[in-house]
């Protein structure tokens, strides 16, 4: 039971983009079971119509690639400024995205090992 004060409780949370622990388990099983088991997995894929191929091969990309981006010229000003606005924040620290520059590198100061 969690009470007011107390000096145990993680209060920033877990860091974003990082997942939970149950998470990263879940994935290793996944992970040893696919590898343990990937000529019967072969069998069965090879077993399927070319349809059901398709739908597997594209049930599998959802869990390997990343989501697509959006479409930035379908969307609304207001849609592309909120966009913009939400690279900012994933991108700090990594690329200049100030408004009117173009996209580079920021300075990450001297080489290590030199003054």
């Amino acid at each position: 039971m969690f009470r007011g004060g107390d000096q145990n409780i993680n209060r920033s949370g877990r860091p974003k983009g990082r997942p939970n622990k149950a998470t990263e388990a879940i994935r290793a099983v996944l992970a040893d079971f696919i590898s343990d088991n990937l000529p019967d997995l072969q069998k069965q894929y090879n077993s399927l119509k070319p349809a059901e191929k398709l739908q597997f091969i594209d049930r599998l990309l959802k869990h390997v690639l990343p989501a697509p981006l959006p479409d930035y010229e379908l969307m609304t000003e207001e849609q592309f400024e909120q966009y913009l606005k939400e690279l900012r924040e994933l991108k700090k620290g990594c690329f200049s995205l100030e408004p009117g520059e173009p996209l580079k590198p920021r300075a990450r100061g001297p080489a290590a090992g030199t003054k």
